[in-house]
């Protein structure tokens, strides 16, 4: 099985057509487009549980976020199934490891893409990708979790993922466990889930202006992985 959960790629789309228009998130609580699919992926009860009210890091939610959710995790991930970090706010969390960030230009906070709006052609568009567990123990640890970004009632934490913007001087690996670009530990590259459902490894060597362009909606750019 290739590394975007299957189940996960084909939620984030049929969803996406369907209940949640964009699975954007909630931008005050930070509640990001992974919490939005859980009903889809056999985590009703723990959907059921959250209080979108709230932010992530807040009152019960607490107690949520350091669940993981094993969709959300890459086979070959060597990171732990939660780990600790502080907020201000919030003080010390536990909160859950995951590996799938979304392609910023399509779900990022406030946005309301709907796939009508990819006019570059989904087979063509990038919609997640894995960001490794960075194995460095003197590291800033991050996540690409179900919840999205950490949130207290006063400030937003940067060591949870839920988006990542495709950029040319951010090519896959170019930083393996950091914040801001794809990273797997596969040889070579990482696997990326596209707009139409399906998946591909693509490498790290890959020419950095076609990179950023599977990152656009509708550049117009004649490119494909």
């Amino acid at each position: 099985m290739d590394s975007v959960n299957w189940q996960l790629r084909y939620t984030t789309i049929t969803t996406h057509m369907t209940f949640f228009h964009q699975a954007a998130w909630s931008w005050d609580r930070r509640w990001g487009w992974g919490a939005m699919l859980l009903p889809f992926v056999e985590q009703s009860n723990l959907y059921d549980d959250i209080d979108f009210h709230v932010g992530t890091a807040v009152g019960t939610n607490v107690d949520l976020i350091r669940r993981p959710v094993s969709v959300w995790r890459c086979p070959s991930d060597i990171g732990p199934q939660s780990f600790a970090t502080t907020l201000v706010g919030a003080g010390g969390l536990q909160i859950a490891h995951g590996n799938y960030a979304a392609n910023g230009e399509v779900m990022a906070g406030l946005t309301s893409v709907s796939l009508s709006d990819i006019s570059d052609g989904l087979s063509n568009t990038i919609m997640l990708g894995e960001r490794a567990w960075n194995p460095d123990p003197a590291a800033t640890r991050f996540t690409s979790a179900w919840f999205g970004t950490l949130a207290s009632a006063t400030n937003a934490g940067t060591d949870s993922i839920a988006h990542i913007e495709l950029l040319p001087d951010r090519p896959i690996n170019f930083w393996v466990g950091g914040g801001n670009c794809f990273s797997s530990f596969h040889a070579g590259g990482a696997h990326l889930a596209l707009g139409d459902g399906s998946a591909r490894f693509v490498s790290e060597d890959i020419d950095s202006s076609v990179f950023a362009a599977a990152g656009t909606i509708a550049g117009g750019e004649q490119t494909s992985l």
